[in-house]
């Protein structure tokens, strides 16, 4: 993920990935595209487009959002493995 940041922020590259990890994408992704049935869900930061209903929503989980960490975002975590 480092090299990919680099390679945006020093040569002005444009980095699309597919993540299936919501907090490292809330953490390292500056702007998410949130795919659902084929089409685009949320388009924006990670604060607004992670929020608990659209997680619900689109993952089908009941989220936990834990508390804001140094990344500045929350981390969407589903609530079945919260114990």
């Amino acid at each position: 993920m480092t090299l990919l940041a680099d390679l945006n922020r020093l040569e002005r590259r444009t980095i699309v990935t597919v993540l299936h990890d919501l907090h490292l994408a809330a953490q390292r992704i500056p702007r998410i595209v949130l795919a659902a049935e084929g089409r685009i869900a949320a388009d924006g930061p990670p604060g607004s487009v992670l929020d608990a209903d659209r997680v619900r929503s689109v993952f089908g989980v009941d989220p936990e959002l834990l508390p804001e960490g140094p990344w500045r975002t929350p981390a969407p975590v589903a609530a079945a493995l919260c114990g």
